[in-house]
């Protein structure tokens, strides 16, 4: 069952993140969407690429895996 209170919240979440990068998206100056700080990120150290390619392969399975991330948590 989902939570409707959750529901509220990721939504919330989800849209201020939209509100600030439609506002750096507008605005004249550099260095303030999400994409650049994640390229910025990700120049800084092989170390932190690897970090967040995994966090993106647990991402995708997460989302596509059928169900599986659920199950291995269950079992934990």
């Amino acid at each position: 069952m989902i939570d409707p209170l959750f529901t509220v919240l990721w939504g919330l979440i989800f849209g201020a993140g939209l509100i600030v990068e439609i506002i750096a998206i507008r605005r004249k100056g550099k260095g303030d969407t999400l994409s650049e700080h994640v390229w910025k990120l990700l120049r800084t150290n092989v170390v932190v690429y690897f970090v967040v390619l995994g966090f993106f392969i647990w991402l995708v399975i997460h989302f596509f895996g059928f169900g599986l991330v659920d199950g291995w948590m269950r079992r934990l």
